[in-house]
């Protein structure tokens, strides 16, 4: 099956280039993209640190070839997702696509 016909949606790349300070009080991003993907929603929890929060995670697939690396961000939509690692070649090398695990903090 050709995955090309299952991305439904386009994610920007924002690739990490580095942290002002000693402690990365503020981090810089290069815009790469779009790229077509497809992602869904793969758990969500809630929890009370003061206040209520939620997390969830979701699984991206992107096309062979796309670079993402664990630092760097993507934004679908609107809404921005930290990139958990490890980035997988899916195709077993073969550059069917790519999958990514994806963090979204509200």
């Amino acid at each position: 099956m050709r995955m090309d016909r299952l991305f439904n949606a386009y994610a920007t790349v924002l690739r990490f280039r580095g942290a002002d300070g000693l402690w990365g009080s503020a981090d810089h991003y290069t815009e790469t993209g779009p790229f077509p993907c497809r992602i869904r929603a793969v758990s969500g929890r809630e929890y009370v640190d003061g206040r209520v929060r939620g997390e969830a995670t979701h699984r991206m697939y992107l096309p062979a070839g796309t670079v993402v690396g664990f630092r760097d961000r993507i934004e679908v939509s609107g809404t921005v997702y930290d990139v958990l690692p490890p980035v997988r070649d899916a195709g077993g090398g073969v550059g069917h696509h790519l999958e990514v695990d994806l963090k979204e903090c509200m």
